[in-house]
């Protein structure tokens, strides 16, 4: 059961990373990655089985006594014995697995959610990672640890780069059909939404891409096959 209690929460923060990169190529190609919702969805399952074997093994189904240990081993690192400590591991819990069920359910919203949105979740997944994969971790689990967060940071900080997201939000604006979106949502392809708009518009992705980096840039650019989608 102890080999269990740590296989499941280092392979649930190898999927956290799967997760993360497939959604960088979602923001980036605007295509559905659902290796990397399923591998999200496994992280949720791995990391919720592995809070159970805790308060199983570790504490003998014994919660009052699993959220006193983490709130001293809190006091331990940050000299705060917060018994809310134990608690936001369920909440990440359940944000994880909410934000799985969106990204499943409605990709087009989901990956043209407000950036706010986003930070807020890297800021939470970062904590829960950073502390129980280096700070609260062995010796030999940080030898794991410390590469596993530096991946997940290149993952964030190459993800910030806008373009065809940029042109699904100004096509947003240019108001595409509900229609459109709805069953772009149903068939899990985010793009498909783009290119049946730019089919109606009769320009193109390119075009509307280029536009939208200009644009982000400060440059205000106005080609002629691109009238039809932003007059």
């Amino acid at each position: 059961m102890t080999v269990a209690l740590y296989v499941s929460i280092w392979l649930a923060l190898v999927a956290l990373l799967l997760g993360e990169l497939g959604r960088r190529r979602n923001l980036q190609t605007l295509v559905t990655t659902r290796w990397a919702i399923v591998a999200s969805a496994i992280g949720v399952a791995l990391a919720t089985t592995h809070t159970l074997l805790a308060l199983g093994v570790a504490y003998d189904w014994d919660h009052a006594r699993a959220v006193a240990v983490t709130a001293e081993r809190a006091a331990e690192v940050y000299g705060v014995a917060w018994p809310g400590s134990l608690y936001v591991n369920y909440v990440f819990l359940a944000w994880w697995l909410a934000d799985t069920l969106w990204w499943w359910r409605a990709p087009v919203a989901f990956v043209t959610r407000s950036r706010w949105i986003e930070w807020i979740w890297r800021l939470t997944a970062f904590t829960m990672v950073i502390n129980g994969a280096v700070i609260f971790a062995s010796p030999i689990g940080r030898i794991f640890g410390v590469p596993l967060v530096a991946a997940l940071l290149f993952v964030w900080s190459q993800s910030a780069v806008r373009g065809p997201r940029s042109a699904v939000l100004t096509l947003r604006k240019a108001q595409i059909p509900d229609a459109v979106l709805r069953h772009a949502e149903r068939h899990h392809a985010t793009v498909f939404a783009v290119e049946r708009y730019i089919a109606q518009a009769g320009t193109s992705f390119e075009a509307i891409t280029r536009m939208c980096t200009q644009r982000d840039q400060g440059v205000r650019s106005t080609p002629k096959d691109e009238g039809a989608v932003f007059d």
